[in-house]
């Protein structure tokens, strides 16, 4: 169990470096990054499904795990369907999306397990850290070095800002010593990458920090390590004031657009398109979509907003069941705020990102898979207190 665990760990971190990490002109090698990730969801299936076996069912702790899995059955049953072009000849039958969103809810499941059976040890774990933060690290220079003249300014945009955004859980329970330090460091990272959707998100997550600030200066500590998160805060802020800070400035400033609409990348256009054609749509279309993924062949873009993707392909029952995820998932960590308010609070975090990144930029995305491994490895550490009382 333990070499199957670091071998599809492995897998992961592979893939997500191939896939997300590594910035490159050549098309000929996306076949290879594929096949990579189609091994390592094998991998990891067989991980997870080893770990059931053994008894540890993850959904009698955490129900909404239960309602994610029909979801997924849902998104296989309506990709089978597509290919019949049913409920309409819009269904998309292309696999990758299929594939990612069976690959984010399976890797939360080996996070979890992996945590839970103890496979996942510290050492593992600061590896999966620095891949992530070298990965985004390394997307920010690469946009960086290649940004785009817009009206005369460099102009960076490059999801990275995701990342950071959802792997900050996992680091602010790792380093909760520094968690104020950690928050700043990922924060400037994020705005050098110019992705307004994540800001906003880091926006919310700020508030609600200052909200419970006492639950966060109870794990502060000061020591020489302080020295070093300050320092890097610090580099930080003087490379993004340098490299960055014009980039930002354009970004935030060309929110609102005559010609692409008053929100960010003419959002507001796509969104009103796709609801105006479910709503005028036939009953079957009405209530159980256009089918999977029909939302670019309707408006030429996917949604960009999980809750009107999955409205427009699935129809309202879907979107419902969807919405019931997210607030069972809310029931579910609520039931231990007494018992641990800090832990609490940074799987609320998961949440705000996850509800943040459904509404701004959707969730079926290759680097969701980093929410879940905050999201996984939370959970796991919730359960092994709520059981074992570690």
């Amino acid at each position: 169990m333990r070499i199957l665990f670091k071998i599809a760990l492995f897998s992961i971190l592979l893939y997500l470096t191939l896939d997300i990490g590594i910035r490159s002109e050549e098309k000929a090698a996306r076949p290879i990054v594929q096949a990579i990730g189609g091994l390592s969801l094998l991998l990891v299936s067989w991980y997870n499904l080893k770990c059931w076996l053994q008894g540890l069912v993850i959904h009698k702790l955490w129900s909404f795990i239960k309602l994610w899995r029909i979801f997924v059955g849902i998104l296989l049953l309506y990709y089978s369907l597509s290919f019949l072009n049913v409920p309409t000849d819009y269904a998309d039958s292309s696999p990758r999306n299929m594939v990612i969103a069976i690959y984010i809810f399976a890797v939360t499941l080996f996070f979890y397990y992996g945590t839970v059976f103890r496979h996942l040890n510290t050492r593992l774990l600061n590896l999966v850290i620095l891949m992530v933060l070298i990965n985004g690290v390394f997307e920010v220079y690469y946009a960086i070095s290649f940004a785009q003249i817009k009206r005369g300014v460099e102009v960076i945009n490059t999801s990275a800002g995701y990342k950071f955004l959802m792997i900050l859980p996992l680091l602010l329970y790792r380093y909760k010593k520094y968690n104020i330090w950690v928050f700043v460091l990922t924060l400037i990272l994020t705005m050098m990458t110019g992705k307004r959707g994540a800001l906003v998100i880091y926006i919310v997550l700020t508030l609600y920090g200052i909200y419970n600030y006492k639950w966060i200066a109870k794990t502060f500590k000061l020591d020489w390590k302080v020295i070093v998160f300050l320092s890097l805060v610090v580099i930080g802020y003087l490379f993004f004031m340098e490299s960055a800070y014009q980039s930002l400035e354009h970004r935030l400033l060309t929110l609102e657009d005559s010609k692409r609409g008053s929100i960010g990348s003419g959002r507001n256009i796509i969104w009103g398109t796709l609801v105006m054609a479910w709503y005028n749509a036939d009953l079957i279309p009405f209530y159980f979509g256009h089918g999977f993924y029909a939302t670019s062949a309707i408006e030429g873009h996917i949604a960009h907003n999980d809750f009107i993707e999955f409205l427009v392909d699935m129809g309202v029952f879907v979107l419902l069941l969807y919405s019931a995820i997210l607030f069972m998932f809310y029931k579910n960590i609520k039931r231990f705020k007494t018992r641990n308010h800090y832990l609490y609070m940074l799987l609320l975090f998961c949440l705000f990102i996850w509800c943040g990144r459904a509404f701004i930029a959707g969730t079926i995305r290759t680097d969701q898979i980093i929410l879940s491994i905050s999201m996984g490895y939370l959970l796991a550490i919730q359960t092994k207190q709520r059981l074992y009382g570690q």
